[in-house]
């Protein structure tokens, strides 16, 4: 298996794990709602990678990029307080994936 794609699974899947649950205890809880967190990750997370991995783009600008994007699709929908869901989800996967990448 490409070492790109495994790069791009593990990140996604780390994503997840910590994302939908913060989503989960923010409120998010029907199906749907789950269902909209996944997609709103599977849309910007592959992108954050590529930015910051292939562009070489500082992390800290994709992440304001990544929460920005976020809380529009988030508004759209209508879930309460899209920035503070977006700002806390992203900030604490971006801060347990740079102490991952410590390890």
């Amino acid at each position: 298996m490409s070492l790109i794609i495994i790069m791009y699974g593990m990140s996604f899947l780390l994503t997840l794990v910590i994302e939908l649950p913060i989503c989960y205890a923010w409120g998010l809880r029907s199906r749907d709602a789950l269902e909209l967190a996944f997609l709103v990750n599977l849309l910007t997370n592959p992108a954050a990678v590529f930015l910051h991995t292939s562009v070489g783009i500082p992390q800290i600008p994709v992440e304001i990029l990544v929460v920005i994007i976020e809380c529009y699709i988030y508004r759209q929908f209508k879930i309460k307080h899209p920035f503070l869901l977006s700002l806390a989800a992203n900030g604490v996967s971006w801060g347990l994936g740079v102490v991952l990448q410590m390890l």
